[in-house]
């Protein structure tokens, strides 16, 4: 099973190439990788964190751009 520490390294990555992408269509690609791979990495450690439930829960994040505007940083 991937950890979520692997899907946060897949999101740094995705966000270094977006870096470096040469086009803007190149770069919200890669954007919008590293964002499902944050929220895999949400669900991996509520997965692993909470007790198996019978209900649906789908996590929201707001948009990956929102993030940025805001001066949120990975560490």
């Amino acid at each position: 099973m991937t950890t979520a520490a692997e899907y946060r390294a897949w999101a740094e990555e995705s966000l270094k190439w977006a870096g470096e992408a040469k086009t803007a269509n190149e770069r919200d690609a890669y954007l919008k990788i590293a964002e499902t791979w944050l929220q895999s990495a949400l669900r991996s450690e509520r997965l692993s964190t909470e007790p198996a439930s019978t209900t649906e829960h789908e996590w929201v994040l707001p948009p990956f751009r929102e993030w940025r505007s805001t001066g949120t940083a990975l560490k």
